[in-house]
């Protein structure tokens, strides 16, 4: 084994390190964590990946709430801090990148984020903002279907069939068509709405597609 390096007296994180406990292929240290509690930790974890007793989790609410830290609610919060503040996120371009926020109590803790959002009601739910532009905070957040979300959308094409207004694709959804061959017709092939949603391909047609 190298050269012991004396960490006695030494702090990493909320523990300080009291006496050497044990050797075994490396040093073991004894610990008091600002706590009070005692641990026995390896010299190659202190301060990397150890620096309290366990109780630094428990202390801090931003990570865990009763280990939830697990939870798809604590996902949806940490998902949306990486789109709004880490720059090589993919979706940062959509959310940070074009300037939305996180509230200040969001980004305090998650606990202040469950408290102010509750659980999902459903796994078909997500977090939405109602106004896209927004952004996250208690006043501007549901957890939304995904029907809602498809509404919801920037990208989302509006169109107005027999006096209501609904995207395209749950137009398509309701009336039994596919979305793409909807969208060509009216995009690329420029027909008019009651015509796209209506109109049923002849067996000719159907046959010079598939040929």
């Amino acid at each position: 084994m190298p050269k012991l390096r004396d960490l006695i007296g030494k702090r990493f994180g909320r523990l300080l390190v009291l006496s050497l406990s044990y050797t075994d292929k490396q040093a073991y240290w004894f610990c008091r964590c600002d706590c009070g509690n005692n641990k026995t930790v390896a010299a190659y974890s202190l301060g990397r990946f150890t620096k309290s007793c366990g109780c630094f989790g428990k202390d801090n609410p931003s990570r865990f709430v009763h280990g939830d830290h697990k939870s798809t609610e604590y996902k949806t919060w940490s998902r949306i801090k990486r789109r709004c503040l880490n720059k090589n996120d993919p979706d940062y371009i959509d959310y940070g990148g074009r300037g939305i926020t996180i509230c200040d109590r969001w980004m305090q803790s998650y606990k202040n984020f469950l408290d102010d959002m509750g659980r999902k009601p459903s796994k078909s739910h997500s977090i939405e903002r109602v106004d896209v532009n927004a952004g996250y905070s208690p006043d501007n957040c549901k957890w939304a279907t995904d029907l809602e979300q498809a509404r919801n959308k920037r990208t989302s094409i509006n169109i107005e069939f027999k006096g209501e207004t609904k995207p395209l694709k749950e137009w398509c959804t309701i009336l039994g068509l596919k979305y793409t061959i909807v969208y060509q017709r009216i995009k690329v092939r420029n027909w008019p709405i009651n015509l796209a949603l209506t109109h049923v391909p002849s067996e000719l047609e159907i046959r010079k597609k598939s040929s």
